[in-house]
């Protein structure tokens, strides 16, 4: 009997954070969905915004940002998975986000009541979304 073993997943924890300020600039909705190619409405953290990019790569199932500052990468792997690769992605995405402008417009807590309704539904409807895509990439032999 032969027997074969094949990696397919892998965790990463990416420390992107040494506390300098910009990583809590807010993001104009306008901004955020340039970067991620769909529609928002929200004003988002640059620390948001980067676990979301992070999801666009192609083996990345989740990006987590953790209560400690860093990101926790779940990811799909297999006989073709290059980390080197991989590694440069996750550093070309990260230069990208930093390079994004900072939303100059009013202090996103004094937004309306509404707007911040709105917005809180797109984020969950967004999660969503995300969890379902894990769960069948999960399901998936």
């Amino acid at each position: 009997m032969i027997l074969a073993a094949q990696e397919i997943a892998r965790e990463y924890r990416l420390d992107f954070n040494t506390g300098e300020a910009h990583w809590d600039d807010p993001i104009a909705p306008e901004v955020t969905s340039e970067v991620l190619g769909t529609r928002t409405t929200c004003i988002i953290s640059r620390t948001s915004l980067l676990a979301w990019t992070l999801t666009h790569i192609a083996e990345v199932d989740v990006a987590d940002v953790t209560a400690e500052g860093w990101i926790k990468i779940s990811l799909n792997t297999g006989p073709d998975f290059d980390e080197a690769i991989f590694r440069g992605e996750i550093s070309a995405v990260v230069s990208r986000v930093l390079g994004v402008r900072r939303h100059r417009g009013p202090d996103p807590s004094t937004r309306s009541h509404l707007q911040s309704r709105r917005c809180q539904a797109h984020m969950a409807v967004a999660n969503q979304a995300v969890a379902a895509l894990a769960g069948r990439a999960a399901a998936t032999p």
